[in-house]
């Protein structure tokens, strides 16, 4: 007797144009789900570029930036070949003697750095007569820091850079707009549960207030049956951009607000089995 394996059906995906708070409508009446996208503002750029997985990114491509520019300059400034006695700010000279020979070695400071140059002597002489080319060695060298305000402008002007590949990414890639949303559900870590077994008269469930970066729902027997459409939607209400003086001027300007938001979820009977769960941030 062979038994046939069930296979699981995939869930279909559904991604927006921009990755950003949108109003969901999906549509159960028909038999294949119908999903519709809206976007209450049409400021997009803003809402992405100044998030945390842009900014932060960025600021991070700036640093490193940064590092690699102070070792380059860094190691620039480290090679110095044979100074010249006429160079060095401040010179001794050490002598040891040998069998036939004086061993002796110049310490030279040029720049706040000291280099080590090793000579031979010949004893014979009644002056010292240096070795030429003098060998160099790097006794001690000092940190090179760049200039705060050209720090800054570095990592301004690399997070700037760093940041707009992120928001290209995450707007014009799939699989950037399904990244985004996901981040952005790791980083607001709140998590809320609820499930309903029964449908008021009215015939509709509601979440009165969330933020619409996620929201997962799972419907069984007659409540999957019965839904017909699930909404999402932001509240009628207004943000104030700019207050005035006076109590007259209180309000000079306003916009749409996109990050209160309500789901509602509509049903053509009363479901008499069955529930529907929901999770949500």
């Amino acid at each position: 007797m062979v038994r046939k394996r069930k296979v699981k059906k995939k869930r279909n995906k559904y991604v927006g144009k921009y990755p950003v708070n949108a109003r969901i409508t999906i549509d159960y009446s028909k038999k294949k789900p119908k999903v519709k996208f809206e976007y209450p503002r049409k400021d997009s750029f803003s809402q992405i570029f100044y998030s945390l997985p842009v900014i932060f990114p960025g600021m991070m491509f700036g640093c490193i930036i940064l590092l690699l520019v102070s070792i380059n300059i860094s190691n620039n400034n480290h090679t110095i070949e044979y100074p010249e006695l006429d160079d060095c700010i401040v010179y001794k000279i050490f002598i040891k003697n040998t069998t036939s020979l004086i061993g002796a070695g110049l310490e030279c400071t040029i720049n706040d750095k000291v280099y080590i140059m090793d000579t031979e002597l010949d004893r014979g002489n009644n002056f010292l007569f240096f070795k030429y080319p003098p060998k160099l060695d790097v006794k001690k060298v000092d940190v090179v820091e760049l200039e705060p305000f050209f720090n800054i402008i570095i990592i301004a002007l690399a997070s700037l850079f760093g940041a707009w590949i992120m928001y290209k990414f995450y707007t014009k890639t799939k699989s950037g707009q399904k990244i985004f949303p996901e981040l952005n559900k790791a980083i607001f870590n709140a998590r809320y549960y609820t499930k309903f077994d029964k449908v008021p008269v009215n015939k509709q469930i509601e979440i009165p207030l969330f933020r619409n970066i996620y929201l997962d729902y799972k419907a069984t027997k007659g409540f999957s049956k019965n839904l017909l459409r699930m909404e999402i939607c932001e509240h009628p209400f207004a943000e104030i951009v700019r207050k005035g003086k006076g109590i007259k001027n209180i309000i000079k300007k306003t916009k749409k607000q996109v990050y209160l938001w309500k789901a509602t979820f509509y049903f053509k009977d009363v479901p008499k089995d069955g529930q529907l769960e929901m999770w949500w941030t």
